[in-house]
């Protein structure tokens, strides 16, 4: 069969096998280009793993210094701000801190419970399965405490501020522990503290 045939205006037009070879090199093109940003993204993640001081690590398991560097890397938040929160909530996995108001904070960094419902429904499960998940497996914790910190930037503006509204949107209570979460980062000197936002 002929690659191309001509059209009743004589123009030569591409044929059925033609455009089927077209489109398996479109498609694999796309496929290799996914491919090598996938391997990019694991490579500059393997590589700021590396950078990073062992003795620092609040989690003892390469596994969970991997999930903390990927979940920095999926939110675009510093990797060092999430272990510097991590410090300064001194959670565990499995653990549930019950706070006056009610609410408990859980795992690793310390989720607030006030949280599960709407990953609940993120997730398709019921709350107690989240609630589970949040306190149980330390590296969707981490992802969950990278992803909360992502919103909370993008609301105050600063990476600062989000980092004190990670905690509190209350200025008394967010501003000690923004103080804090620097204080512990190993690396700060990036993160100026700008007036937190008043509520």
């Amino acid at each position: 069969m002929s690659a191309y045939y001509y059209d009743h205006a004589g123009y030569p037009r591409a044929g059925f096998w033609t455009k089927f070879a077209i489109a398996l090199t479109l498609a694999a093109t796309v496929a290799l280009a996914y491919v090598t940003a996938m391997h990019l993204r694991q490579w500059r993640a393997e590589r700021a793993l590396a950078a990073l001081p062992q003795q620092e690590m609040p989690v003892a398991s390469s596994e969970l210094r991997s999930c903390l560097v990927s979940a920095a890397y999926e939110y675009r938040v510093p990797p060092d701000v999430l272990r510097g929160i991590m410090r300064v909530e001194g959670g565990r996995i499995g653990q549930a801190v019950r706070n006056t108001n009610g609410t408990y904070d859980l795992g690793p960094m310390q989720i607030n419970s006030l949280w599960v419902p709407r990953l609940a429904r993120l997730w398709g499960v019921d709350d107690a399965q989240a609630w589970d998940a949040v306190r149980d497996n330390p590296c969707e914790n981490i992802y969950i405490g990278a992803w909360i910190l992502k919103q909370k930037v993008a609301e105050t503006g600063t990476l600062y501020n989000g980092i004190a509204y990670y905690h509190s949107a209350t200025s008394r209570y967010g501003r000690p522990y923004a103080a804090k979460v620097v204080t512990a980062m190993p690396r700060n000197g990036d993160i100026p503290p700008p007036p937190l936002l008043s509520r």
